[in-house]
């Protein structure tokens, strides 16, 4: 509304994730925060032995996952905006997690397709992948492989 002419918002996100009960945000967040392109846990760092980067909606299934199973040693980074690299605010997260040895690129999508190989070639560490395996369709074709790939690779970056 700064501006002297208005552009449209384009929000691009899965339905379920406009009713989902954890993705919300308070008031505060849009009138002092402003955006932010990657998102930190908020625990305390030397509990952490293993840290999962991750964009979209899948930050919601670990998230959730990670709560029924109590698991307290595993910090879930989210990354909003992939391009352009958010070199600044990795290297702060990085840094507060420098002990971490095992960092991981979580991610819905098969593993040709989505963030992994640009975020793979432009973090400055060594990203271990889960995820799907390669596929020339972004989707399983069925609602039952579809869901037993959602739990495995949960199942795999949570190490449950």
């Amino acid at each position: 509304m700064l501006r002297a002419y208005r552009k449209p918002l384009i929000v691009m996100t899965p339905k379920s994730l406009l009713r989902h009960k954890l993705c919300v945000s308070h008031f505060e967040y849009f009138t002092e925060r402003g955006f932010q392109t990657v998102i930190d846990e908020e625990i305390a760092p030397e509990k952490v032995e293993r840290l999962l980067f991750c964009s979209g909606k899948v930050y919601y299934d670990l998230i959730e996952a990670r709560i029924e199973h109590g698991i307290d040693n595993i910090a879930i980074i989210r990354i909003e905006q992939l391009y352009p690299y958010p070199k600044v605010a990795l290297a702060e997260v990085l840094e507060r997690y420098s002990h971490v040895k095992q960092r991981v690129w979580v991610q819905e999508e098969p593993r040709n397709q989505g963030g992994w190989w640009y975020m793979r070639a432009y973090m400055d560490v060594k990203l271990e992948y889960v995820g799907r395996p390669s596929s020339a369709s972004p989707a399983a074709g069925y609602f039952e492989i579809h869901r037993q790939q959602r739990q495995a690779l949960i199942a795999e970056a949570l190490q449950i």
